[in-house]
């Protein structure tokens, strides 16, 4: 066997092992009820039922003076989430063009079911200028929008943030890529996507645990898919072949797939090839029906080893693909509670599997509270 080959198997073995690690902590009723960090709440919430956290609004943390703009935008105006797995928390960040100004980071506990903002603003943000800005006065990335392009990196502990649509002027967008250090609340800047001439709006981004790489892909047909390797800071072209906007995306790390959806579309790349890495467009059976929102939620449920989706309601997606075929998986028959929809413009990255719990954390709006699903055992 090469020793290229060799290597492969050793990643996906111990990705496996890793999934592994978390079925046994998320998996099993008694390994979480054993855990005196979870609340009672998700020890106690039932396969197939949602949970709405009472008084979880981000608006009560909203910075006063306010930044320019309407906070809103932090979640509505094409906005992201991550989720940090050492500290069991959703992140969100988010503004941009002439929605809102503040860079502020928002966490949301799953031990605490409570909202923090961790950092921000900045100070002395600009408002109504006839260009925009890659950072502000004080050096940090200026709000934009995130569309589907944060974040968490485990092994820096730190939060990924890539490009988007900045505040303010025209709404341009950044080939700038920068990582925030959630030890010390520090930003620090990495290698521009400097292959390409133009920045990419609308760009789809997952973190593959076999590689401990960043991939992200940009729309247009040539812009293609690149490599983040978060050691060097540095970024490797994979490919040439763009996707569409309004998408959102994930990585099937045992599969070696990653897939971005919305708007109709299904982009499928094979990340375990060695060689250049190139999307097709498929066509899904089933109850595709997820499909005609703009960036659903999208998440790997490394318990069920499942890709799932979801965008408001009771309902969520599983997308088998070796059959490339939907099934949707609705409520228990005893749930009561019913999530909003998401916004029109999408839920990116702000539905998360939270694989120590075994639950499922989404936000759909600073004035709404935050929901938690646990979709349990799938028949498939």
């Amino acid at each position: 066997m090469s020793r290229a080959k060799c290597l492969s198997w050793h990643r996906i073995l111990a990705v496996v092992l890793a999934f592994a690690t978390d079925i046994v902590v998320a998996g099993c009723g008694l390994a979480v009820g054993a855990d005196p960090d979870v609340p009672k709440v998700l020890k106690e919430l039932k396969p197939g039922h949602w949970y709405e956290v009472p008084d979880s609004q981000i608006r009560p943390h909203v910075p006063k003076p306010t930044p320019p703009g309407n906070p809103k935008a932090i979640i509505t105006a094409w906005n992201s989430g991550a989720y940090d797995s050492r500290r069991q928390r959703l992140l969100v960040t988010g503004g941009g063009h002439n929605d809102y100004g503040g860079n502020e980071i928002y966490a949301f506990s799953l031990q605490t079911l409570q909202w923090k903002r961790i950092w921000g603003p900045s100070k002395d943000i600009p408002y109504r200028s006839k260009k925009s800005f890659l950072t502000y006065s004080d050096g940090t990335p200026c709000a934009r929008h995130t569309y589907d392009a944060l974040e968490y990196l485990p092994q820096n502990d730190s939060l990924f943030l890539q490009g988007g649509s900045l505040f303010y002027a025209g709404g341009g967008g950044g080939k700038d890529t920068w990582e925030f250090d959630l030890k010390t609340l520090k930003w620090s800047r990495k290698e521009d996507v400097s292959p390409e001439r133009w920045a990419s709006l609308s760009s789809v981004s997952a973190y593959d645990p076999v590689t401990g790489h960043i991939f992200l892909a940009g729309n247009g047909s040539s812009w293609g898919m690149h490599e983040y390797d978060p050691k060097t800071g540095k970024w490797k072209r994979r490919g040439r072949s763009g996707i569409t906007i309004g998408l959102n995306a994930e990585i099937d790390p045992l599969k070696r797939k990653f897939v971005a959806i919305g708007r109709g579309n299904v982009y499928i790349a094979d990340i375990g090839t060695t060689g250049r890495i190139e999307f097709e467009r498929v066509k899904t059976k089933g109850d595709t029906d997820i499909l005609k929102y703009q960036a659903p939620g999208f998440t790997y449920d490394s318990r069920n080893r499942a890709l799932v989706a979801w965008a408001g309601g009771t309902d969520v997606f599983v997308l088998d693909l070796q059959t490339l075929s939907w099934k949707r998986h609705r409520p228990a028959p005893t749930n009561r509670v019913i999530p909003t929809m998401q916004p029109r413009q999408g839920t990116y990255g702000r539905f998360r599997y939270a694989p120590k719990l075994d639950v499922i954390v989404c936000v759909n709006d600073i004035d709404q509270n935050v929901y938690i699903y646990r979709l349990g055992p799938i028949d498939r």
